[in-house]
């Protein structure tokens, strides 16, 4: 018996005799058995074996099963980690959850099914295993390798099926297994976690004020940020979804974001006295998720992986820290932003038409609400932006049919296009090339630019929101995007033909700036009995998105034309910022500047100086000289000295000490065309 073979061993050596090809065994022919064989040579056809057939297929069935025996040991450590936060709950007082009064239930499934489902809103640790964030689908551009692949394959794969057909098949099998190779997922997986690496403990809302939030802004649409991505009544309810009754791992990200989008709704419920505070008390749930979100932000891993979900945390922390006056940091988030979007192709309109997870639109407010951002960021804080224009071909955000919310996403379509203009006036204008660039190309650019802005504010004027949803808040939105316009339209008129030598400032320039100031003080009082937001928001608002520019402009105006007209329009902006003064510790010295600008150009104006640059009274216009070492920035002796006592003395030294340093430089820049105030933004605000 043991020299008998066995039918392991029979299989074994019968699989390695070569088989009749499955050419002639279609043909019904006698095959040669050889590779390739003669029958297939005559007739010039590819000749394939049956065996090559089934040991291609059997790494595949063998890549399976080892694929599902890792998800299974996932799914394993995953449970035991559960088990182990489980175990550890009954230490604590259960007291703490105000909705539930009954003592736990002694069966252990019941408990782990109610705290999977329903976390309690306590100090006790969540109960979700955190996964961690897999990376999307990364996009490469036309000049990355794998695109040349593709294109190479393409033309390779037509060419064959137009000489040889019969080895097409083949080709393509060829040619589909190096696209699975550099395509491998395998290649994309986050880092192992470290042992050292802890998650952030985050307590997340109970299901059941989540579930009655959202049927709250069901039938009562959000007021905050109406179109977009993050109040999307489809994309909080799939998010809500993925956290609070998941089919998969929950990464950091979707808890994250729907954090972030719970502090938004949470704080038009209280704003607005919604009936659901009387039921819970949001000032609490609003704390716990706003730790939840800082938690999550602060992490590594949301400004590093790329994923859906990490953008729109990051997008609602822009949004959030915009309304702080916190311009530095909210930069370094639109930078981390854009970089994820520029990593997942959301700036190409390519990547939305091979979308299939039902949320393109979404992603495409995304992208163009942290475009917003970058480019207005860029201007007034005079650095180039991350976004550049020339890598950008996604279509703007689809336009609804409904009435109500069309003006919104029509409105939106206007804002990227201003800060098209502004990323423009500062490529073009400002940058460091621009500086160097012909006088006659930045007339041109000027010229262009000043057209393209009041094209603009036609298109603006022409916006029916007659028929919107929130009507009173589009008015107040308009008056925002006066100030912009506005704003935005000094900044482009000031620029110099040629800097370093003269500013040449127009009467445009100057009633620009005059209309600037005004809408800030239109804006500022319109907040005068609205509900939804205070001054207190507009000045967070302000301090964050407007420019200094148009105070300098009338500030050198009301100087050269000796005009107390100007003067007072200064003093009443002022009055302003000393809101924001008492608002914001940090804007003191936004205020300390701009009081001492109205002082200053009150006394010259009283005095009758004109020694400010070369006046034209016909023409009202301006010409500045340049600022240089040799030629430097020099105030008058009459008013460098302190001529009254007591408190006007002390007024007066302010002045004195400001002078000699930061009106000087900050003048001198401006004069000679650099980035608007850039200084002026380097404010405290607690960062």
């Amino acid at each position: 018996m043991s020299g008998e073979e066995t039918i392991l061993a029979r299989r074994a050596r019968l699989s390695q005799v070569p088989r009749a090809c499955e050419a002639c065994k279609v043909r019904k022919i006698r095959c040669d058995r050889s590779q390739p064989c003669g029958n297939c040579k005559a007739a010039g056809i590819t000749c394939q074996q049956t065996h090559s057939i089934q040991q291609s297929e059997r790494p595949r069935q063998d890549n399976r099963i080892s694929n599902l025996e890792e998800y299974v040991a996932s799914l394993e450590a995953r449970l035991a980690k559960v088990e182990i936060r489980l175990e550890k709950q009954p230490t604590q007082p259960s007291t703490s959850t105000p909705a539930s009064t009954n003592p736990p239930t002694s069966t252990p499934t019941v408990s782990k099914q109610d705290a999977s489902v329903s976390p309690p809103v306590s100090s006790e640790p969540s109960v979700y295993d955190v996964a961690q964030t897999p990376v999307g689908n990364l996009y490469e551009g036309s000049s990355s390798f794998i695109s040349q692949f593709q294109q190479a394959s393409e033309e390779i794969k037509q060419s064959a099926a137009a000489k040889t057909p019969e080895g097409q098949q083949s080709i393509s099998e060829s040619f589909n297994q190096l696209h699975s190779m550099l395509h491998d997922s395998s290649s994309r997986k986050p880092p192992p976690r470290g042992p050292t690496r802890s998650m952030p403990d985050i307590t997340p809302l109970p299901a059941s004020v989540v579930l009655k939030i959202i049927r709250t802004i069901k039938f009562n649409p959000t007021r905050f940020f109406p179109g977009h991505a993050m109040t999307d009544i489809k994309l909080i309810e799939h998010l809500c979804q993925k956290v609070y009754f998941p089919t998969e791992p929950v990464t950091l990200g979707h808890i994250t974001s729907v954090n972030g989008i719970m502090r938004l709704l949470l704080r038009e419920l209280i704003i607005t006295e919604d009936p659901l505070s009387k039921e819970h008390d949001l000032e609490a749930l609003k704390a716990q998720v706003e730790r939840n979100f800082h938690l999550g932000l602060e992490t590594f891993e949301t400004v590093t992986v790329p994923s859906f979900e990490n953008v729109i945390a990051i997008t609602t922390a822009v949004l959030k820290i915009q309304n702080e006056s916190r311009p530095v940091l909210a930069r370094t988030l639109v930078n981390a932003g854009l970089s994820h979007c520029q990593m997942l192709g959301y700036h190409r309109e390519i990547t939305y038409q091979k979308d299939q997870s039902g949320f393109a639109e979404h992603k495409r407010r995304l992208f163009w609400t942290l475009y917003v951002c970058d480019k207005t960021n860029s201007l007034h804080l005079g650095n180039a932006s991350r976004m550049q224009d020339f890598e950008v071909d996604a279509q703007y955000p689809s336009i609804p049919i409904d009435v109500a919310e069309k003006p919104w996403i029509e409105l939106f379509h206007l804002v990227i296009r201003l800060a098209k203009i502004q990323g423009l006036i500062f490529d073009k204008l400002y940058s460091v090339a621009a500086l160097q660039a012909p006088a006659m190309e930045r007339r041109q650019w000027i010229d262009t630019l000043v057209a393209d802005a009041h094209q603009w504010r036609y298109e603006l004027d022409r916006l029916d929101g007659s028929q919107v949803r929130f009507i009173k808040l589009l008015e107040l939105s308009m008056t925002h995007w006066d100030i912009m316009y506005y704003t935005t339209l000094t900044t482009l008129l000031r620029a110099p033909a040629m800097p370093g030598v003269s500013t040449d400032m127009t009467s445009q320039c100057f009633q620009t700036a005059r209309l600037a100031l005004e809408s800030h003080l239109r804006a500022f009082s319109g907040y005068d009995g609205v509900k939804l937001f205070t001054k207190a928001d507009y000045i967070d608002w302000a301090l964050h998105n407007s420019s200094f520019t148009p105070f300098v402009v009338i500030f050198l105006h009301s100087m050269a034309a000796s005009s107390l007209e100007d003067v007072q329009l200064l003093e009443q902006v002022v009055d302003t910022f000393r809101h924001a003064r008492e608002i914001h510790a940090g804007a003191e010295r936004l205020y300390q500047i701009c009081a001492t600008f109205a002082r200053l150009a009150r006394r010259m104006v009283e005095s009758r100086n004109t020694s400010v640059g070369m006046y034209d009274q016909n023409t009202d216009s301006l010409q500045v000289a340049g600022v240089s070492q040799d030629v430097p920035l020099n105030w008058p002796e009459a008013f460098v000295q302190p001529t009254g006592q007591g408190q006007q003395a002390t007024s007066d030294s302010d002045v004195d000490a400001f002078l000699n340093d930061d009106m000087t430089s900050i003048l001198a820049d401006w004069i000679n065309g650099q980035p608007p105030a850039t200084e002026m933004f380097v404010m405290d605000f607690g960062e």
